[in-house]
């Protein structure tokens, strides 16, 4: 619901809140539901990493004060980042900030985490640094109710990670499959040849 659509219907948990490209809900409500990490992390840079994570929470949950700190801190301990929760984003590392803008998502417990390229632009190990944060947050969905939409072209960790893998080419799904059988099972051109390419040895 950031770009309004043009057609199309959305449900989650079987509620419709998306016909015909039309909303019959406010975004809002959506919004705490569903929850975006950017790749570029948005991060509010006037604040701290503690405020970040807890505006949210008081001005969308509306929750106290003083229980948006204690859970933001849960949270910042289970993604590592409490020891920099009393700096502001741009003394923070690649890592640092990646992991701040996943906490200020899963401090308000949605029901979907969106994840767009959060590792693109990042060094190696950096990078590694922030899929073990993500398979952390999978972890400690003990409900197993937590469902994670990842854009990535970080394939062995898709095949890893995922469920299902869906291959997008030119805004368009082109296969849906179970992700432990993908690379074997995919059938149509444009997969192979992405498959082929992502296998095939740099020299």
């Amino acid at each position: 619901m950031l770009q309004e659509p043009t057609a199309g219907s959305a449900s989650l948990d079987g509620v419709e809140y998306l016909k015909n490209g039309q909303a019959l809900i406010p975004a809002w409500q959506i919004r705490k539901q569903v929850v975006m990490v950017f790749q570029n992390y948005n991060l509010f840079p006037n604040m701290t990493a503690m405020r970040n994570i807890t505006l949210a929470l008081e001005k969308v949950a509306g929750a106290p004060a003083t229980e948006a700190k204690s859970r933001a801190l849960e949270v910042a301990q289970a993604l590592g980042i409490e020891a920099v929760l009393d700096r502001y984003p741009d003394s923070l590392s690649g890592g640092q900030a990646q992991r701040l803008a996943l906490a200020r998502a899963m401090v308000l417990q949605p029901k979907v985490l969106l994840l767009d390229e959060i590792t693109s632009g990042l060094d190696p190990e950096t990078i590694l640094n922030v899929v073990q944060a993500i398979t952390e947050l999978r972890k400690a969905d003990a409900s197993g109710s937590l469902a994670i939409v990842l854009v990535t072209h970080l394939m062995h960790f898709a095949a890893s990670f995922a469920d299902r893998i869906c291959f997008m080419h030119e805004g368009k799904i082109q296969e849906d499959l179970p992700a432990k059988s993908f690379f074997e099972e995919c059938q149509l051109a444009d997969t192979r040849a992405f498959v082929s390419a992502f296998q095939s040895p740099l020299i």
